[in-house]
């Protein structure tokens, strides 16, 4: 060692774009999505957090088109349910979150992926 004291974290990003370093709130909120979304465990609440998280500035640079098809990916798979009434409100939600990557209303943008999970609503 150098003799110098460790550096302690900060919550300030290493650089405004960087999906690598983004502050620990915003990174904990990602992996809260991560877990709701695996296995259908709880994808109303994923959606939740997620809908909080896109408009703030500090998650900017982690929304990207992969996050937004995992989303695509379960709301679509959510239309399965036996609740006609959920069924339509999970469809709905997808069209309306892919219509906002096609608008560009969002940084994220649609890819083969995606619209292969459109397709497939």
């Amino acid at each position: 060692m150098n003799g110098r004291p460790l550096e302690e974290p900060t919550d300030q990003d290493s650089h405004p774009s960087d999906p690598y370093f983004t502050d620990s709130p915003t990174r904990g909120l990602l992996t809260v999505i991560g877990a709701c979304l695996r296995n259908f465990y709880d994808v109303p609440r994923a959606k939740q957090i997620f809908e909080r998280s896109r408009k703030s500035s500090k998650a900017e640079a982690v929304m990207n088109t992969r996050l937004y098809g995992s989303l695509l990916e379960e709301f679509i798979a959510m239309t399965t349910s036996k609740d006609p009434i959920g069924r339509l409100v999970w469809l709905e939600g997808s069209w309306v979150l892919f219509d906002s990557m096609e608008r560009g209303m969002d940084v994220a943008v649609p890819n083969a992926t995606t619209c292969v999970f459109m397709l497939a609503a």
